[in-house]
């Protein structure tokens, strides 16, 4: 049975309805955004109620850029670190335990709306290092933040122990409904939707956080229907997507998503 650390949380205080979709965004355009400057995520700020769900969106905030034109790891949670990224992670989404988790971060330079398929767990030594100059937790170790905490790690030290490195854990969002809304909806090119089916989601925070919310979904699989995790998956947004553009692609996607998910207890 693996041992929790201190900032896995998992409480049997959340609401016992399973009716939250949980959001979460990384560097601009995909995060929340100040009010001179929205993200994607803007209209999600605060828990905001939508057909019949809960949706609560989470991102670091950034205030402005440095110097050399990069946006740093941000301020809050979750941070675009590994450790905060974990931290953050496993304390907040086992106590709210969502129905679904759809995550968003920043892509190459383009339109691009790209659904990634799936991602991996790579050995630690694969990964980017962060803004801070870090690589993953070693998954399994004592400093893990995961529910498995001080089990033994894996041989190459991915960030999930129960698997071996490399391999993927898949998104199950409807992906190709997804892509047919959002093309049909902006269908003037000024964002275009695909899907990459290769589990190449670039090394780096990105791939970190597909992997966890899929993590996490599966993690859920056994547990009471009121804890489990049904959907999660993870968007790559282009860096020129305008964030207006953007935040009505989130809508899109929710909607999509929302088809495929039980009728929250309030319409069933």
């Amino acid at each position: 049975m693996p041992v929790a650390p201190a900032c896995f949380e998992a409480s049997e205080s959340a609401d016992p309805v399973p009716r939250l979709i949980l959001l979460f965004g990384y560097w601009p355009p995909t995060d929340i955004g100040v009010e001179t400057r929205p993200g994607i995520l803007w209209e999600w700020r605060g828990q905001i109620s939508y057909r019949g769900y809960d949706v609560l969106a989470l991102s670091p905030r950034f205030l402005e850029r440095s110097a050399g034109g990069d946006w740093g790891k941000g301020e809050g949670e979750p941070t675009v670190s590994y450790r905060g990224t974990s931290e953050a992670f496993w304390r907040i989404v086992p106590h709210r335990a969502p129905i679904a988790i759809m995550s968003f971060s920043r892509g190459q330079a383009g339109n691009a709306w790209l659904l990634e398929a799936a991602a991996r767990n790579l050995r630690r030594t694969a990964w980017i290092a962060d803004p801070d100059g870090d690589q993953p937790l070693v998954g399994g170790s004592a400093s893990d933040c995961s529910p498995y905490a001080n089990t033994r790690p894996r041989p190459g030290d991915p960030p999930d122990p129960t698997r071996d490195a490399e391999r993927t854990r898949e998104s199950n969002l409807p992906m190709a409904a997804i892509r047919s809304a959002v093309d049909q909806h902006f269908g003037d090119g000024r964002l275009v939707a695909s899907i990459n089916a290769t589990g190449d989601v670039g090394s780096f925070l990105s791939e970190y956080m597909a992997y966890h919310v899929a993590w996490y979904r599966d993690l859920t699989a056994d547990h009471a229907a009121d804890r489990r995790c049904l959907l999660a998956g993870h968007t790559h947004v282009g860096i020129d997507v305008d964030a207006g553009d953007g935040a009505k692609a989130v809508s899109l996607q929710l909607d999509e998503l929302i088809r495929v998910l039980p009728a929250p207890p309030s319409l069933a």
